[in-house]
């Protein structure tokens, strides 16, 4: 039996099988810890049911970890299914399409969860080679979204939360940022108006 260490040895699909879990009310206390024991050693749930009390104790420490999720960190280069996987740091430069793909995957936490390797596709590219012969592979939507369900939880939830904030401030900043915009273009105007009255150019009828 090889249990799962951290979250480094649990890939996202399972990661979502677990939130699933953790979020079912309708499951009492004791068959999720049996269910998500489950995921984590690999074992079936017959065999996970016929393990001794004492047994069954240290397994419950042995996923201690499993209690604190990953936080968010600065999005670094990953290998993956082949491909180096390059984040794009400037989310500025995000299309108005992507931008409302990624608020109907971030409507609350729990879409953020479900929606990990959708939200990690906007903002990755693969590459294949090494050092300066990398090339830029064109992967379709879906098929990023494939592959990326293999990564670890390690590898690409902490990137999501930190894309996920950085789009929650970017969206505080755009309505203040227009309103500065549009007050300047407004006082320019005006100027521009008293301007051309003063000298003659004004509306004429």
């Amino acid at each position: 039996m090889k249990i799962a260490q951290s979250w480094k040895d649990v890939s996202i699909t399972e990661f979502i099988e677990l939130y699933d879990i953790v979020q079912d009310s309708t499951i009492d206390k004791l068959d999720k810890s049996i269910r998500i024991f489950s995921i984590l050693s690999g074992l079936s749930i017959d065999e996970v049911e016929s393990m001794t009390l004492d047994a069954w104790v240290q397994a419950q420490k042995d996923i201690a970890w499993v209690n604190e999720f990953p936080k968010a960190t600065n999005p670094k280069p990953f290998r993956l299914g082949g491909y180096l996987w390059k984040p794009r740091l400037d989310i500025r430069q995000i299309t108005a399409g992507e931008y409302i793909s990624v608020t109907e995957f971030t409507k609350d936490y729990e879409n953020i969860v479900i929606n990990t390797p959708k939200l990690i596709a906007l903002f990755v590219t693969p590459y294949r080679g090494w050092w300066l012969f990398k090339r830029k592979v064109d992967l379709t939507f879906d098929a990023k979204i494939e592959i990326l369900k293999t990564a670890s939880v390690e590898q690409i939830y902490p990137m999501t939360l930190f894309f996920c904030t950085l789009l929650i401030k970017l969206v505080e900043v755009i309505p203040s940022f227009l309103n500065s915009t549009m007050s300047q273009m407004k006082e320019k105007l005006v100027k521009e108006q008293t301007k051309d009255w003063e000298h003659g150019d004004g509306i004429t009828f």
